[in-house]
């Protein structure tokens, strides 16, 4: 959504919110992270054991049993998304403004929660960096939200509290000073490409000595004929190889943007487009070296990812980065 606003198409943003409200009224305690396309909320999950899948790529599974996980960054996301509709807009319609208040409400009673985190772990949960990043950007963008939101005086300063509590705590135990960068998870060692969401969504300059140290060291050990994996995959609970993730890339090509690295990032954002097949179209997950695309195809999360990344590069806002957010003077 924050894709389809910068470029134009801001009755899409608020079909999408409108959508949400549909959803919210299925589950008003909170959501789940899918949803089938007109809002069900039964998405089981099958295996076919007949099918061998692509290269023999088993399991084969229909549906998806993560709509059973709880995973926090959907909060942090839904928040920045209303708050990139009010920028343009000025409007906070009265159910929508609800919505939000109970979507504050519940990042304040479970921000300590652990949770599956974005790569949809099945059996280690965490207190994810990128979940505690995204829970601190929904009550960022709240406040910034507020004129319209309207939290009140007690709801908004447990939110500054909050908010300053989430960050420090990722500052503390989300960075490992001995490697040297942001790590997968709080009290955690594992390094991932999710550490860049730390600048990428505002929490620290990108040119912060920590963030410039995660940067090098995710270069140097995640890193692939420049292209990042999203972490060590013998290291991570499937124990599988895997290919280089593309959105992780693309990541990466924002916190250079951000960085001043204008030239590194607009020569690694080429080679990204460069994995494309012949109608333009990217997978998840990419092979450098045989130019093979991998995973899921074709994958709507690399696509926006490539809008973000463009956008950014041409110093527009893209509701993410240092250039996003600044309408307001701050």
């Amino acid at each position: 959504m924050n894709a389809l606003h910068q470029l134009g198409f801001e009755d899409e943003v608020d079909g999408f919110l409108r959508w949400v409200r549909a959803a919210h009224d299925r589950h008003p305690e909170h959501f789940q992270i899918m949803y089938t396309i007109d809002a069900e909320d039964r998405v089981p999950e099958f295996v076919l054991n007949d099918l061998e899948g692509y290269n023999g790529s088993k399991p084969v599974r229909i549906g998806n049993a993560a709509v059973e996980q709880v995973q926090l960054d959907i909060y942090g996301e839904l928040i920045q998304t209303a708050y990139t509709a009010w920028q343009s807009r000025k409007q906070l319609p009265k159910p929508r403004r609800a919505i939000l208040l109970s979507v504050v409400d519940y990042i304040l009673e479970h921000w300590q929660m652990e949770d599956s985190g974005i790569w949809e772990s099945r059996r280690r949960p965490r207190r994810y960096l990128y979940s505690q990043v995204m829970l601190w950007v929904g009550l960022d963008r709240a406040l910034r939200l507020d004129p319209a939101l309207r939290m009140g005086k007690v709801r908004r300063a447990a939110v500054r509290r909050t908010r300053e509590t989430i960050k420090r705590q990722v500052l503390e135990l989300g960075y490992d000073s001995e490697i040297g960068a942001f790590t997968q998870a709080l009290g955690h060692t594992d390094l991932d490409a999710t550490a860049l969401a730390v600048a990428m969504y505002e929490m620290l300059p990108a040119t912060d000595p920590r963030v410039v140290s995660t940067v090098k060291v995710l270069q140097e050990k995640l890193s692939y004929k420049g292209f990042l994996y999203r972490y060590i995959p013998e290291k991570s609970e499937f124990h599988q190889p895997e290919g280089v993730f593309i959105i992780c890339t693309l990541w990466l090509v924002n916190v250079l943007a951000q960085m001043g690295r204008r030239d590194e990032a607009e020569a690694l954002f080429s080679r990204v487009t460069e994995s494309a097949n012949d109608l333009g179209l990217f997978a998840e997950e990419f092979d450098p070296e045989t130019g093979e695309l991998l995973g899921n195809f074709p994958q709507a999360l690399t696509h926006l990812s490539v809008i973000n990344a463009a956008l950014n590069l041409e110093g527009r806002p893209s509701g993410k980065g240092r250039r996003s957010g600044r309408r307001d003077g701050r």
